[in-house]
């Protein structure tokens, strides 16, 4: 058995050394036009080398050029950053919508919630003229209402509708205190992608007042407060923000009211 192994390997070897003539010769005249004498090693170790040339080249070719960007599991470093930055643009942008749907959440239950503890010390006030189930609230004109200012500064934007800036922008020093502009119950004390620490207090008659870009927030949602209390500090928290300011909103029904109308600030 191992003696006719060895026989068919001598044999292949010996194969290899057998010459042949390669001829090509035009099909009309049959003139040769050229020929070759090769053996059949020398046949397949230039198949080989050819083989193995091809595979150098492509590979070198794939390697540093950019090819590769088409090859199917290649990552460059380019690559690779590009993937890592959008991977944190992606955070970024599911909490700014974790945010806003908090927020949206929020002010859903405050138009919806009738605040009753706001009005008790009225109510008790004159309960001695008329029985409990005779009292009604009655709406006050915006003139009879003392708005404090929550800080004191220069109006850097003001409140323009048509641009949906909905408030003014107070600037002012920053860690400055700032003070609710009427008394009430705090309907929101959270953070956001775009305004940072936002806090807004509902007061009478349907008024909802906004403070946003504050660097700290010292009330909670459901805390009572008073007119000219301190609720927050100034800073410059968010995204939509150049420099420490307040931006200060007030609404009413829905409809945004600007406080320069209401409040001076100087």
């Amino acid at each position: 058995m191992q003696n006719r192994l060895d026989k068919s390997v001598k044999a292949w070897f010996n194969s290899l050394k057998e010459k042949y003539h390669l001829s090509i010769v035009n099909k009309d005249s049959f003139e040769q036009v050229y020929s070759l004498r090769v053996s059949k090693g020398r046949f397949l170790l230039v198949v080989l080398s050819l083989i193995s040339a091809i595979f150098l080249i492509s590979l070198a070719i794939i390697s540093f050029t950019p090819i590769k960007r088409f090859v199917p599991g290649f990552e460059s470093d380019e690559m690779h950053q590009s993937l890592v930055l959008m991977q944190q643009q992606l955070e970024l942008l599911e909490r700014e919508i974790e945010g806003k749907l908090s927020y949206g959440a929020h002010l859903d239950t405050v138009i919806a919630e009738v605040d009753t503890t706001i009005f008790s010390a009225s109510a008790s006030s004159i309960s001695n003229e008329k029985n409990s189930s005779e009292i009604q609230t009655a709406s006050v004109p915006l003139y009879n209402y003392h708005f404090y200012k929550p800080v004191s500064g220069l109006i850097s934007q003001p409140f323009k509708v048509k641009n949906k800036h909905f408030g003014v922008d107070i600037v002012c020093k920053k860690n400055e205190a700032v003070k609710a502009t009427l008394g009430g119950k705090v309907l929101l004390a959270a953070w956001t992608v775009e305004e940072g620490n936002i806090i807004a207090i509902q007061h009478q008659d349907n008024l909802v007042s906004f403070y946003k870009h504050n660097s700290a927030l010292l009330k909670r949602r459901g805390d009572l407060v008073k007119a000219g209390e301190i609720i927050a500090i100034v800073g410059n928290s968010g995204e939509l923000t150049t420099g420490p300011h307040l931006h200060f909103e007030i609404w009413q029904k829905g409809t945004p009211l600007d406080p320069s109308d209401l409040i001076n600030f100087e």
